[in-house]
């Protein structure tokens, strides 16, 4: 792994870290449901961070929470200039994390192909047949 790869990772968790109290409340305050910062993806150049979320409950849409998080954007960036020790803020942008739900519609599709398990029987297999027998 990379210096500049570690780093971008480091900085990643811990604005995820900082920020997560903070999108919870905004969420209590907007009834947005519960919401829950899944991953951090900062530039190589550290000016910018793309923030995925996942949300449960609520009855926003996904795009109307992710433009309350990012009108709540100037905030979060000043208590981060407040709370971390970094040359400069990242911009955020916060988006929906579609990878939950698309693995969900995969295992869907595959469960739908899968032919149905094998059921056990009492006639399966010993797997170690000398266990059972007594030695003389």
């Amino acid at each position: 792994m990379t210096q500049e790869y570690a780093r971008r990772v480091r900085i990643g968790e811990l604005i995820k870290r900082e920020l997560s109290a903070l999108v919870q409340q905004l969420a209590r305050e907007r009834a947005m449901g519960m919401i829950s910062l899944t991953a951090v993806d900062c530039s190589p150049d550290l000016k910018s961070a793309r923030i995925y979320f996942t949300s449960l409950g609520g009855h926003l849409t996904k795009k109307q929470q992710s433009d309350l998080l990012n009108a709540a954007c100037p905030g979060f960036r000043r208590h981060l200039a407040r709370h971390i020790q970094t040359r400069t803020v990242p911009r955020l942008d916060f988006a929906f994390d579609e990878s939950l739900e698309r693995g969900m519609r995969i295992e869907t599709l595959l469960d739908a192909v899968r032919p149905p398990a094998a059921e056990a029987t009492d006639t399966a297999p010993d797997p170690d047949p000398g266990a059972g027998e007594a030695v003389e």
